[in-house]
């Protein structure tokens, strides 16, 4: 006998607030807790594999350990003004994606 697993969110109700507003209301997720953890020991593989082989730049931020979207930031920013304090031409070019 096969069982089918899926995923749902319930909204709670948060007290002392109007029923009838969505706004009062906060998603909980069903999600087992053993597919949260089967999640999480399979993302910790897959970083370390690409960490193991090298097949992640240095430049490549927002998921990798130490080098969030703010290092970004703070990196781009110095690179700016080591630019900006040499006497040569800069054009920047910036594309939202």
């Amino acid at each position: 006998m096969e069982k089918n697993y899926y995923v749902d969110v319930v909204y709670v109700y948060v007290y002392h607030r109007v029923i009838l507003q969505i706004t009062n209301y906060r998603p909980v997720s069903l999600t087992s807790r053993l597919s949260k953890v089967m999640e999480s020991v399979l993302r910790d593989e897959i970083v370390r594999h690409l960490d193991k082989h090298n097949l992640v730049r240095d430049s490549q931020h927002g998921f990798g350990r130490g080098r969030s979207c703010t290092s970004n930031l703070l990196e781009f920013f110095d690179r700016v003004l080591c630019v900006l304090y040499q006497t040569t031409c800069t054009a920047l070019l910036i594309l939202c994606l």
